[in-house]
C-alpha cells in the first residue's frame, strides 16, 4: 500500500527571527499573516499561492492543563531525541530504564540472547505499565518480526522516512524553547506507533487477529501494512491513547471487516480517530476516513480555499492547513525544501492537515471539553471555505506574474469548512443534524419500476431538538439544463420517531423518487451515480447542505429477462470439471460478430480445453468431448498469461481454426530474461493440428501481435525493437564481441512457415516504425498494414522532420507502398517514433470494430499530443490535449480514441480526472477518476478500457465509452462512462448509465471482455450463468 505522503512544496525562505520559536513566522497554519506560499507544480517554474491573513486554525490563548492527553501517531516512527520533540513524547520511565539495560546487552550479545531476558514478560522490570508490551519506553514499532515474548515488534526504533516526525511536530512541537517551530497544542504527549518503515505499494491485507498483543494461534506473521495498522491500534488502546492520528489510508477494495471492528472497539473505549482524506482531488474516500464517527480531514491553502490536491465531499468533515507546512524532520535526513538548518522541512498534503485537527481535539480534551462535544464544536465553529486566489508565477523579490484563477469543473466541499479552534471552545450547545454515514448508498433497480425509494440516515450530534423544528428539502443535482435526473416526490421519516430528537440518536429517512424522462423505465437515461442534496434547517437557522452519493445498480441473475438481453443456451459443457471462460477475442474470419470461448481447466502446466462456439443467434455448442483437448505448457506456470486467443483460417482450407498463445512472463525476474510464448492451433472440433513456440531471444514478442499470411498459412507478426535474425557471425566478430552485443533496431518481425524468425527493416529508404490496426478485410486476408518513416536530412546531418509512407506486409514483403504527406507539415512537426500506440474504435456501423491506430506522447505544457490515422477513410487528426485544470493537473495518457463520419473524440486520463475531448468541437467534459494513490498509476490506467454503445437517439453513429469491469473492485457492478451530447451536438456531461450498471448475483459471473456485434450493432457484455450466456446489448 502506498501511503499518500504528500510532498509538493519547494520553497525559498527569508525568515525573521522570532524570540520564542525562530521559524514561527513560516508556520502560516498557526498564524497566517498573509504571506504567499510556494508550491511545486512545474519543475521549470516557481509558483506561489496567495494568502488571506487570518486564514489559520485560530489559536486560543495559552492554557496549561493539569494533565496531558496521550495522542497516538500511527506512522513511520519518530526521532525521539529531536530537540523540538524529546520533551513531549510519552515515556514509561521505569521501562525506559529497563530499555537502556536491553540496549547495553545488545552491545555485547546477540539480539536473540538479549530478548530472551528483556522481552520476557515474567521479568518484573520489562512491563510495569501492564499493557503487554515489554520495554515500550517511548512507543512501539510493529516492524521487525516477533520478539521473545511472541509479540510482533520492538521498542527500539526511529524514523527513516520523516513523515511521522513531521506529523508529530505539527501536533506538539515544544513552544517557546528558542529553537525551531511550535506545535498546535502544548498539552499533549505523543505516543509514536511505527506501522510503516518504508512507503509500501502492496495491497493492504489485514489479518483477523485478536486484541491480544501476543502472536499465539497465528499460523504465520503477516507483514502487510493493514496488519501493522491493526496491531498499532491495539497498542494505542492498551497504552492509554485518547486520540489516534491516521495520516494514511486505504481504498474500499482492500478494506476488511476486522479493521472496522478494531477501530469501532477503540471508539467504544472513548478513543477519537482522526484520519486524512487523501491527496487525489476526488470524492472517493479512503478508509478509515469513511468509517462511522471517524473525523475525516481535508487540506486547505493559505487563501482559505480547499487545496487543489485535497479529496473532498460529504465524507470530509473538516478542513485544516495542508499546503507548505513547516514542521520537525529527522536531523539525519537532508531536507529538500527547507535550507536554513537540519531538523525541519516543508511538506504538503492531507497528511499534514490531519495533525492540526488531532492536536485541536487533544487541546479541547485537555481543557475539559467532553469527548462527545468535540465533533459538534468543530463543525459548528468552522469558517466557510473560500474561493481560490490566483497563482503567482516568479521568484520572491521579482516582479510577479498573476495567473487567472482556473474555472473549476466542480465545486469542492466538505461537511464543514476551515477549522476554528478558538471558536470551537466558545460555541454554545445547539442541535447539529448531520449524515450518520459516509459511504455511497446503493439503490437497487429492476429497470421496470418507475418509482424508486431508498433510505438515508442522520444523527443529532449535540443538543436535543423538537422534530417540528427540523426542516429538510431534497433535490438531485443537475450539472446542466438538459441533464436527466429522477424527480424527488418525498423525503420522510422511516418510522414513527419520538417528538424529541436526542443527542446521539440516529434516524432514517425514506427518499422517494420517480423516473420522469420516459414512459418506459427500462429506456431511462438517468445516470447510476446520483448526487442527492439535502438542505437541513434547525430552529429556523440557515440550512446546512449535505450531498449524499448514491449508486443505482441493476441485479443480473440467471432468470433475468429483458428486450435487450439475449439468452444463449450452452450444450455439451463438461460435467464435474471446474473451468474458467477465456474469450476468443481476435476474430479474423468472416464473422467478427460471433464470440466464441475457450473453457479451460488448468492444473499448473497441464491444461484441458474445450471450445464453446457460438452456432447461431441463441445457442452455444461445446466441442472437445468429455476430456477436452489436453496440452502441456513448458515453463513456470505462475507466470503464464493468455496472450493470444484467436479464430482464423490458419491453413487456407476455408474452415475456422483456433489459436491459443500462452506467454511465460519473466519480466519480474532478475535481469528480465526473454519471455517465451507457446502457440497451440486447434480445428473447430478441438483437435490439436499444430503447435510451435517462440523464445523471444532475438526480439521480444509483444503482448499484442498480428497475423501475416506466409505461404499457405498465417504466422505471428509485429513491429518492435530487437536484433537482426539474419546476422551471420564471423570469427572476428566472435572474437571481438563474444557476448554478441548488438544495438537493437526497430524492425518488422515475423515467423515464417518453419516458425523461423525473419525481419524487414526498411523499404525504399523508409524504415518500418509501427503497425497500423488492420481493417477487417485485411486481417482476414493476413495483410498487416505498416507505417514507414524517412528522415528528411542526411546520415551526417539528420533533420527533425520525417516523411511518412504506408504499405502492406504479406509474406514478409512490402506491397502497395504509398508515400503520405499527412505527417509532413513543417508547421505542425510530428515525431511519432517515441510515442505509444493504440487502436482507434470505429463509431460507424460496419464490420470493422477498429478504424485505424492512434499515437500519443507528452506534448507542450503537460499536454498529450494525439495523432489519429483513420485506416478506413485515410484521414489524420492531430491535436494537443491538455487537462482542464491546467495549472494544477497534467494530461497523463490518452486511454482511447474514436472516429466516425459524425463523431470523433478521445478519453484522456489526468492526475485526477477522466476527460472526454470532443475532437470536432474542441469541447472537454470531465469526471473524477476516483483514483487512489494506493494504486500504481499504470494499474489505474489499465482498469479503464474502451468500447462503443449504440446511440438510442442517433441511428447513424455509435457512442464512445470507457468501462471498468465488475471484477476490478473499483465499483459496484460494471461501470461505464459515456459522454452525453446536447441537442446542438456538444458534449455536456460524462455519465455512467443506470440502465447498464449491471451487478451480477449468485449464479452469474461477468466475462468482462466486450463482444463486438458486427455491422448491426456496437458492443455487448456477456455473463456466464451456469448452462447459458446472457448477452446484454449496450445502448444509451
Amino acid at each position: 500500500m502506498k501511503l499518500f505522503v504528500a510532498s509538493f512544496i519547494a520553497t525559498t525562505l527569508s525568515l525573521s527571527a522570532h524570540a520564542a520559536d525562530p521559524f514561527g513566522d513560516a508556520q502560516w497554519g498557526l498564524n497566517n499573516q498573509g504571506q504567499m506560499q510556494t508550491i511545486d507544480l512545474d519543475p521549470l517554474h516557481i509558483y506561489r499561492v496567495q494568502a488571506r491573513a487570518g486564514e489559520d486554525v485560530r489559536l486560543p490563548a495559552p492554557y496549561k492543563a493539569p494533565k496531558k492527553v496521550i495522542v497516538a501517531v500511527l506512522d513511520t516512527g519518530i526521532q525521539a531525541d529531536h530537540p523540538d520533540l524529546k520533551g513531549v513524547i510519552h515515556r514509561n520511565e521505569s521501562e525506559c530504564k529497563a530499555l537502556e539495560k536491553f540496549k547495553k546487552c545488545l552491545e555485547d550479545s546477540d539480539r536473540k540472547v538479549c530478548e530472551q531476558k528483556w522481552m520476557d514478560l515474567k521479568n518484573p522490570e520489562v512491563d510495569q505499565d501492564k499493557n503487554g508490551y515489554p520495554l515500550d519506553c517511548q512507543g512501539w514499532s510493529l516492524l521487525g518480526g516477533t520478539n521473545a515474548a511472541n509479540i510482533m515488534g520492538r521498542p527500539d526504533f526511529d524514523d527513516s522516512q520523516g513523515h511521522g516526525t513531521h506529523v508529530s511536530g505539527i501536533i506538539a512541537a515544544i513552544a517557546d524553547n528558542n529553537i525551531g517551530v511550535r506545535g498546535l497544542s502544548q498539552n499533549v504527549e505523543i505516543l509514536p506507533v511505527q506501522v510503516i518503515g518504508t512507503q509500501p505499494s502492496e495491497p493492504m491485507k489485514p489479518l483477523s487477529i485478536t486484541d491480544s498483543p501476543t502472536e499465539e494461534g497465528k499460523a504465520e506473521i503477516n507483514r502487510s501494512l493493514g496488519d501493522m495498522v491493526a496491531r498499532g491500534v491495539i497498542y494505542a488502546m492498551r497504552s492509554g491513547a485518547k486520540v489516534i492520528n491516521f495520516s494514511m489510508g486505504w481504498p474500499q477494495v482492500v478494506d476488511s471487516d476486522f479493521m472496522r471492528q478494531v477501530i469501532a472497539e477503540a471508539q467504544s473505549r472513548g478513543v477519537i480517530i482522526v484520519a486524512a482524506a487523501g491527496n487525489d482531488s476526488t470524492r472517493a474516500l479512503l478508509r478509515p476516513c469513511a468509517y462511522k464517527n471517524v473525523i475525516c480531514v481535508g487540506a486547505a491553502g493559505p487563501d482559505g480555499a480547499m487545496a487543489h490536491f485535497s479529496n473532498f465531499g460529504s465524507g470530509v468533515d473538516i478542513v485544516a492547513p495542508g499546503v507548505n507546512i513547516l514542521s520537525t524532520y529527522p536531523e539525519s535526513k537532508r531536507p529538500i525544501r527547507f535550507r536554513s538548518t537540519l531538523g525541519y522541512e516543508f511538506l504538503s498534503g492531507t497528511s499534514q492537515a490531519t495533525p492540526f485537527v488531532t492536536a485541536a481535539i487533544a487541546e479541547m480534551l485537555a481543557r475539559g471539553i467532553p469527548a462527545e462535544e468535540i465533533y459538534p464544536r468543530l463543525i459548528l465553529s468552522a469558517r466557510p471555505l473560500l474561493t481560490n486566489l490566483s497563482l503567482v508565477e516568479g521568484l520572491p523579490n521579482t516582479t510577479p506574474k498573476s495567473l487567472d484563477p482556473e474555472k473549476e469543473s466542480y465545486t469542492k466541499y466538505a461537511i464543514a469548512g476551515n477549522m476554528n479552534l478558538e471558536g470551537a471552545l466558545k460555541v454554545t450547545a445547539q442541535p447539529l443534524i448531520v449524515p450518520a454515514t459516509k459511504e455511497k448508498v446503493e439503490i437497487p433497480w429492476d429497470r421496470q419500476s418507475k418509482t424508486l425509494s431508498y433510505q438515508i440516515s442522520f444523527v443529532n450530534k449535540w443538543q436535543a431538538v423538537d422534530i417540528s423544528q427540523v426542516k429538510m428539502n431534497a433535490n438531485f443535482l443537475k450539472p446542466h439544463p438538459e441533464a436527466v435526473r429522477p424527480w424527488i416526490t418525498a423525503i420522510k421519516e422511516a418510522a414513527p420517531y419520538p417528538a424529541t430528537w436526542k443527542m446521539g440518536e440516529e434516524r432514517n429517512y425514506v427518499v422517494q423518487m420517480d423516473i420522469v424522462d420516459t414512459a418506459n423505465p427500462s429506456q431511462s437515461r438517468i445516470p447510476s451515480e446520483l448526487d442527492l442534496t439535502v438542505d437541513v434547517s434547525v430552529n429556523g437557522q440557515a440550512a446546512r447542505r449535505y450531498v449524499f452519493e448514491n449508486e443505482v445498480t441493476v441485479a443480473l441473475t440467471p432468470d433475468t429477462v429483458a428486450s435487450d438481453i439475449r439468452t444463449m443456451n450452452i450444450t455439451g459443457l463438461p460435467i464435474g470439471v471446474r473451468t474458467s471462460f477465456m474469450p476468443v477475442d481476435q476474430n479474423l474470419d468472416a464473422h467478427p460478430e460471433l464470440r466464441d470461448y475457450f473453457a479451460v481447466s488448468q492444473n499448473r502446466n497441464a491444461w484441458q480445453l474445450w471450445l464453446v462456439a457460438n452456432k447461431g443467434q441463441d445457442s452455444y455448442v461445446t466441442a472437445g468431448g468429455a476430456t477436452g483437448a489436453k496440452i502441456r505448457i513448458d515453463g513456470n506456470s505462475d507466470n503464464f498469461n493468455e496472450q493470444v486467443m484467436a479464430r482464423m483460417d490458419m491453413n487456407n482450407d476455408g474452415q475456422s481454426d483456433y489459436v491459443l498463445g500462452v506467454l511465460e512472463d519473466k519480466s519480474e525476474e532478475d535481469d528480465a530474461p526473454p519471455s517465451p510464448t507457446s502457440f497451440f492451433v486447434f480445428d473447430n472440433r478441438m483437435k490439436l493440428i499444430d503447435s510451435f513456440a517462440y523464445d523471444s531471444k532475438i526480439a521480444q514478442m509483444p503482448f499484442n501481435i498480428f497475423w501475416q499470411k506466409v505461404g499457405n498459412t498465417k504466422r505471428p507478426a509485429w513491429v518492435g525493437s530487437g536484433k537482426d535474425p539474419a546476422k551471420k557471425r564471423s570469427l572476428k566478430d566472435r572474437w571481438e564481441n563474444p557476448d554478441d552485443n548488438e544495438a537493437a533496431k526497430m524492425r518488422f518481425y515475423y515467423l515464417n512457415e518453419k516458425n523461423e524468425l525473419k525481419a524487414v527493416e526498411d523499404y525504399n529508404g523508409y524504415k518500418i516504425i509501427d503497425v497500423i490496426q488492420p481493417r477487417q478485410t485485411q486481417a482476414e486476408a493476413g495483410i498487416v498494414p505498416v507505417l514507414l518513416a524517412k528522415n528528411q536530412g542526411t546520415e551526417a546531418k539528420p533533420s527533425y522532420l520525417y516523411s511518412f509512407a504506408v504499405g502492406e506486409m504479406v509474406g514478409g514483403q512490402v506491397q502497395n507502398f504509398m508515400e503520405l504527406d499527412l505527417f509532413a507539415n513543417k508547421e505542425s512537426y510530428r515525431n511519432i517514433l517515441d510515442t505509444l500506440v493504440g487502436e482507434v474504435q470505429s463509431l460507424d456501423y460496419s464490420n470493422d470494430e477498429f478504424a485505424g491506430s492512434f499515437w500519443f506522447g507528452e506534448g507542450l505544457n503537460r499536454q498529450q499530443r494525439l495523432s489519429i490515422f483513420d485506416n478506413k477513410n485515410w484521414e489524420l487528426l492531430d491535436q494537443q490535449l491538455g487537462a482542464q485544470r491546467s495549472q494544477f493537473d497534467s494530461a497523463l495518457r490518452v486511454r482511447a480514441a474514436f472516429t466516425g463520419q459524425n463523431r470523433k473524440g478521445a478519453f484522456v486520463l489526468t492526475n485526477s480526472e477522466i476527460e472526454y475531448h470532443d475532437l470536432l468541437n474542441n469541447g472537454v467534459i470531465s469526471k473524477s477518476m476516483e483514483r487512489y494513490t494506493f494504486f500504481p498509476a499504470s494499474l489505474m490506467t489499465a482498469l479503464y478500457n474502451p468500447l462503443t454503445l449504440s446511440d438510442s437517439r442517433d441511428a447513424k453513429t455509435k457512442l464512445p465509452a470507457l468501462f471498468t469491469t465488475e471484477t476490478s473492485g473499483l465499483s459496484r457492478g460494471v461501470k461505464m462512462l459515456v459522454p452525453v451530447f446536447a441537442k446542438d451536438g456538444t458534449a455536456v456531461e460524462l455519465v455512467s448509465p443506470a440502465r447498464l450498471r449491471f451487478k451480477s448475483s449468485a449464479g452469474c459471473r461477468p466475462l468482462d471482455t466486450p463482444v463486438f456485434e458486427g455491422e448491426q450493432g456496437a458492443h455487448s457484455f456477456d455473463y456466464f450463468c451456469g448452462n447459458k450466456i446472457l448477452r446484454v446489448k449496450l445502448s444509451y
